[in-house]
C-alpha cells in the first residue's frame, strides 16, 4: 500500500493579484481593482440584496397566484346553494314513469 505524502504550499499573499473587473455606476464603468475595501463591502452588499429581491419577486408571484386560488375557492363556496340555504333540501324535479301505451298515443296525436 503506498501513501500519500502532502506538502504544505505557503503562499505569500502579497504576490496574489486579484482582478476585481469593473462595475458600472450611473453609466459609468469603474474599475474595481482600484476600489477600497468599504467599496468592496458595499458591492458584496448590494449584489446580495439584488440577488434577495429577485428571489422575492419570485416568491411573491408564487404568493399572489395562490391568493387569486383561494379567493376563487371562496367566491364559488359562498355561490352554492347549500351557503345560501343552510338546512333546506333543495326540490329535486321528479319525472312522471313514462307509459309506454300513453307514450305511443301522444306521439300518434303529434303527427
Amino acid at each position: 500500500m503506498q501513501v500519500l505524502k502532502t506538502e504544505k504550499i505557503k503562499v505569500d499573499s502579497t504576490k496574489i493579484q486579484k482582478d476585481f473587473g469593473t462595475i458600472t455606476i450611473n453609466g459609468e464603468q469603474h474599475n474595481m481593482n482600484a476600489f477600497s475595501d468599504e467599496q468592496h463591502y458595499l458591492v458584496a452588499q448590494l449584489n446580495d440584496l439584488q440577488a434577495k429581491i429577485r428571489r422575492h419577486k419570485y416568491e411573491i408571484a408564487q404568493l399572489v397566484a395562490a391568493e387569486k386560488v383561494f379567493t376563487q375557492t371562496l367566491i364559488d363556496s359562498v355561490n352554492t346553494d347549500e351557503y345560501k340555504y343552510p338546512g333546506i333540501i333543495p326540490e329535486k324535479r321528479i319525472e312522471e314513469p313514462k307509459d309506454e301505451a300513453t307514450t305511443s298515443a301522444k306521439d300518434e296525436d303529434a303527427a
